[in-house]
């Protein structure tokens, strides 16, 4: 039951407060502390916490009164993100972790190594995606169903863009397109997601018009499906591409 009203109100975007996400998954992990089961939770709790802080991201606006709230709140949600997943991480070890832990594993180093190279900070992010590696490799030697599957696909594409070689973009977009391939046989919250990251990196390797293709689609979905937290994080980098396609029509005209 309070498993259900986490995932019910992380989709609608409520994460923190009384009704929140991260209240229920508190009260999950005090109720099954009693039983000596809190391990359990505690993939699930740093999920949470990551999906808090990535919904917190996308609020973050530059010279905005708000940036101070936002800021905060992505900042501690994310440090709470990987407490609980690295507490998983030295109770289970990685070896005995389920593939759906191993992915949120993933995603949080992911982002660290992604922060770090925004920051200058070379040689941590290095770490953090060189974990972020050994995180998918680990869960690419499992018996995958096709929603683990397309995660894993999703992960490393963005992982090759970011360390990869001169061939970077080719073999990252080969593994979205791979994902793509599973839209139809996953979640809608995963798919959307698929969209999305593969409308990010489409950005970045500068095919704008595509991009936009592929996050209009994620958004659309995401508001037809009754997602608004995903819909708010397609938005951002939705308007991002619209700006800069507008930007570069306006230079050749």
């Amino acid at each position: 039951m309070l498993r259900d009203d986490v995932s019910e109100a992380t989709k609608k975007g409520r994460h923190w407060g009384r009704g929140g996400a991260i209240s229920f998954c508190r009260l999950r992990l005090d109720m099954l502390g009693l039983s000596g089961e809190e391990e359990s939770v505690f993939s699930p709790l740093a999920s949470t916490y990551y999906a808090a802080a990535h919904f917190a991201a996308s609020k973050l606006r530059w010279f905005h009164p708000s940036i101070l709230l936002w800021g905060v709140r992505f900042l501690w949600d994310f440090h709470q993100a990987k407490y609980w997943i690295e507490r998983h991480k030295r109770v289970a070890g990685l070896g005995a972790m389920s593939a759906g832990a191993l992915d949120v594993y993933a995603a949080i180093h992911e982002r660290s190594g992604d922060i770090a190279r925004m920051l200058g900070c070379r040689r941590r992010a290095e770490t953090e995606y060189a974990e972020t590696r050994t995180a998918l490799f680990e869960m690419g030697k499992r018996s995958l169903s096709d929603n683990d599957r397309a995660l894993l696909l999703i992960r490393d594409a963005h992982l090759i863009f970011r360390t990869g070689g001169l061939t970077k973009a080719y073999y990252a977009e080969v593994e979205f397109r791979e994902a793509l391939t599973l839209a139809n046989r996953v979640p809608v919250v995963t798919k959307i997601r698929i969209l999305r990251r593969y409308g990010e990196f489409l950005e970045e390797a500068g095919t704008l018009g595509d991009a936009e293709l592929r996050l209009q689609s994620a958004y659309q979905l995401a508001v037809d499906s009754g997602n608004p937290d995903q819909a708010e994080k397609a938005r951002r980098p939705l308007a991002r591409v619209r700006r800069k396609r507008k930007r570069a029509s306006w230079l050749r005209s």
